[in-house]
């Protein structure tokens, strides 16, 4: 299995998965320059260290007209994530373990196969519960 995987639909990127095992050293971008959410994984040996910084607002994160996009970390356990299109058209079900990751740019669900721990990074800015979630109706699973 390769440590990444791309989920991609007419052209479209709609999950970008990054397995547990991935250990190329150095810093490593899987996302594209463009997108709002970076995923770069780095693996470094001790000492190695970047210099203080910060990041300015990025010019090109527009959101209208796009979903926000959201990445899962699976720090423990085990879990089924659909990857959607955003008029709710099932593309892939993918299935994550511990320390996998996984970048979505439309729609997906979740289904926990055991107790599990996530760590959710998506978008801001938050618009609160009632605005945070267009629910799909996605097409039979079949």
């Amino acid at each position: 299995m390769s440590p990444a995987e791309f989920v991609k639909k007419d052209g479209r990127l709609l999950a970008l998965i990054v397995r547990a095992d991935f250990n190329q050293r150095g810093s490593v971008p899987f996302s594209e320059d463009k997108m709002p959410l970076q995923l770069v994984v780095m693996n470094k040996e001790i000492g190695e260290g970047v210099d203080a910084h910060v990041h300015p607002p990025s010019q090109s994160a527009e959101q209208i007209g796009r979903s926000r996009h959201e990445v899962l970390h699976v720090s423990k356990g085990k879990v089924e994530v659909g990857v959607y299109e955003r008029d709710g058209r099932l593309v892939r079900k993918v299935v994550l373990s511990t320390g996998d990751t996984i970048l979505l740019t439309e729609g997906h669900s979740t289904r926990f196969l055991e107790d599990t721990k996530i760590i959710e990074v998506k978008e801001g800015v938050y618009p609160g519960k009632a605005h945070d979630k267009i629910w799909l109706a996605p097409e039979s699973d079949n």
